[in-house]
C-alpha cells in the first residue's frame, strides 16, 4: 500500500496550509482545517497515479441535480434528453424526426416553458396554462450524439404546488417521462427508419414547450433514450481510463467520490499522452470551453470555489483556469497549488484595486458636487454668476421682508429660526394670513346732509302773462 503520510496540515496565524515533506506549499491558506483536509485528500489521491500503469474503472454513475440561480431566483437544474432522432408516434401519427432538423437551431428551445402535462389544445405559452402548469424553463439546449439535450431549470416552490411527484422523483434520482410540444411542417412521405415505419417527415421545428409526464409515457420515451434526469449517455456506466497503481485505499476514495470524479475527469492519460487504445491524445484535443472549466471548478467538492466566485473565475484566462483543474500526478498537483495561490493573490489585488478605484471615484464625485450656495455660484460659468448673485440677493431680501411681516403679527407662533428654513412659497402663504385686514377710512369727505330733517322750501312756479297793456291806435 502506498505511503500517504508525507504531506501534512500546518496552522500558521489561524490559517491552515497543506505542506509537503520538504516544506513546499501544496495549498492554502484555508480558513478552516476541514478545507485543508479536503485539499490534502485531493493531493494524496493524485499521488497514487503512477506512470504507464493503466487500469479501467467503471463507474455506475447516477444523474445529479444541482442548485443554481437565474435572474436572482433559485432553481433545481436537472439534465434531460428531450428527443432523439427517430420515429415517434405523437398526436399527428408516426413522424420521422431526422438529425438535420433537430440540429438546425437547438437554442430556440431555451426559455420555453416546462409544464406538467400537455395543454388540452393550443399553446402552453398562454397565461392560463402558465399559471396553472408551468414549473420551470428549458435552458442550455444542444444537439449531440443524435439527441436533443438540455437542462430543465425547475422552481421547487412551483413543483410543490403543481405536482409533488416530480420533486420526489428528482430527490430520489428517478427518471421521469417527458414530451416535446412543437409545431412542424410535415412532409408527406412513407418510409422506414431502423425498422419503424413513418407516414411523414417533421420539418421546420418551432418549439412551444416541454411537458413532464409523471404517470404517462411520452412519444419519445425513456425507452427511446429520452427522459428527465437522464445522463446524456447510452447507459449509466462510465469507463475512465486511469493512469494509476490501484490499491485498496484508492478504490475506497473513488467509491466515495464517484460523482465528483465523473465531473472532473473524462479520461486520465499517462505522461506519454496515450489512452488505452494507444491513440494520440493532446491537451489541445481535449480542451474544454472556458465555461465548462468554471462549472467544473465550482461543482467539484474537492475545490474551494463556490457559486459566488463565478464572476471572478470568469475574469481569469483559460490558461490559468486549466492549471487549476485537478491533474494526474503529484508534480502537477504542486503546479495547481501554485496556480491557485497566484489566482488568489491576483483576486486580492484586484479587489484592493477595485476598492481604491471606488474610493477615488467617490471622492472625485464629492469634489465635483458643490457643498454650499457660494460654491455653486463660484463653479458656474462667469456669464451667469452675476445673474445668480443678484437673483440670490433679491430672494434673500424678499424672505427677510416676509419674515418681518410674520413676526410682527401678535398672533404669530413661529420663531425666526423656524421661518428662515422655509422656502419663499411657504413664507408667502403664512404672511398672507399674518397681514391684518385694511380698515376703510372716509377721512377728507364732506358731511352727509340729513335728508329727513333738512327740508328745503320749494320754489314757486313762475307765471307767464301773454296779455299786452299797450293799445294800438
Amino acid at each position: 500500500m502506498a505511503d500517504i503520510v508525507n504531506n501534512i496540515i500546518v496552522e500558521v496565524d489561524g490559517k491552515f496550509y497543506v505542506k509537503s515533506h520538504d516544506g513546499g506549499n501544496l495549498g492554502g491558506p484555508y480558513d478552516s482545517k476541514e478545507d485543508a483536509k479536503k485539499r490534502l485528500q485531493q493531493v494524496e489521491y493524485f499521488k497514487h497515479m503512477k506512470k504507464n500503469s493503466f487500469q479501467e474503472i467503471t463507474f455506475n454513475l447516477k444523474p445529479q441535480i444541482r442548485h443554481d440561480t437565474m435572474e436572482g431566483k433559485p432553481y433545481l437544474v436537472a439534465p434531460m434528453v428531450m428527443m432523439t432522432e427517430g420515429v415517434h408516434n405523437g398526436s399527428n401519427g408516426p413522424l420521422f424526426y431526422p438529425s438535420d432538423e433537430l440540429s438546425k437551431l437547438p437554442v430556440i428551445w431555451n426559455h420555453k416553458p416546462v409544464v406538467v402535462y400537455h395543454p388540452i389544445k393550443g399553446s402552453a405559452c398562454s397565461p392560463d396554462v402558465l399559471s396553472a402548469r408551468k414549473v420551470g424553463v428549458i435552458m442550455n439546449t444542444i444537439f449531440e450524439d443524435s439527441k436533443l439535450k438540455a437542462e430543465a431549470w425547475l422552481e421547487e416552490s412551483r413543483l410543490k404546488i403543481v405536482d409533488k411527484r416530480i420533486l420526489n422523483a428528482l430527490n430520489e434520482g428517478r427518471m421521469v417521462e417527458v414530451s416535446t410540444g412543437l409545431f412542424t411542417d410535415n412532409e408527406e412521405m412513407v418510409g422506414d427508419w431502423n425498422g419503424k415505419a413513418y407516414t411523414a417527415i417533421a420539418r421546420n421545428h418551432r418549439p412551444d414547450h416541454l411537458a413532464i409526464l409523471p404517470d404517462l409515457k411520452g412519444a419519445c420515451s425513456i425507452e427511446d433514450g429520452a427522459g428527465l434526469l437522464r445522463l446524456n449517455a447510452e447507459n449509466g456506466d462510465t469507463v475512465l481510463c486511469v493512469d494509476v497503481d490501484m490499491d485498496e485505499e484508492l478504490k475506497k476514495y473513488i467509491s466515495e467520490n464517484q460523482q465528483t470524479l465523473s465531473k472532473q475527469i473524462s479520461i486520465l492519460i499517462n505522461k506519454k499522452g496515450k489512452d488505452t487504445n494507444n491513440n494520440k491524445l493532446s491537451r489541445k484535443d481535449n480542451k474544454m470551453e472556458k465555461g465548462q472549466i468554471i462549472e467544473q471548478l465550482i461543482s467539484n467538492k474537492e475545490t474551494k470555489w463556490q457559486e459566488t466566485d463565478r464572476e471572478y473565475l470568469t475574469s481569469l484566462t483559460e490558461e490559468i483556469l486549466e492549471k487549476m483543474i485537478p491533474v494526474e500526478n503529484a508534480t502537477d498537483e504542486k503546479n495547481v497549488a501554485d496556480a491557485a495561490a497566484i489566482a488568489e493573490e491576483k483576486k486580492k489585488k484586484e479587489e484592493e484595486a477595485k476598492k481604491k478605484e471606488e474610493a477615488a471615484a467617490a471622492a472625485a464625485k464629492n469634489a465635483e458636487q458643490p457643498q454650499t450656495v457660494q460654491d455653486y455660484v463660484a463653479k458656474a460659468p462667469k456669464e451667469i454668476q452675476d445673474v445668480l448673485t443678484n437673483g440670490l440677493s433679491s430672494y434673500n431680501k424678499e424672505k427677510a421682508k416676509l419674515i418681518g411681516v410674520i413676526t410682527a403679527n401678535k398672533k404669530n407662533t413661529f420663531t425666526k429660526g423656524q421661518l428662515e428654513v422655509k422656502n419663499l412659497e411657504e413664507l408667502q402663504a403664512i404672511a398672507s394670513l399674518a397681514i391684518p385686514p385694511k380698515e376703510v377710512s372716509y377721512d377728507g369727505q364732506g358731511d352727509v346732509d340729513d335728508v329727513i330733517s333738512n327740508q328745503e322750501e320749494p320754489l314757486s312756479t313762475p307765471v307767464m302773462n301773454f296779455k299786452s297793456d299797450k293799445k294800438v291806435a
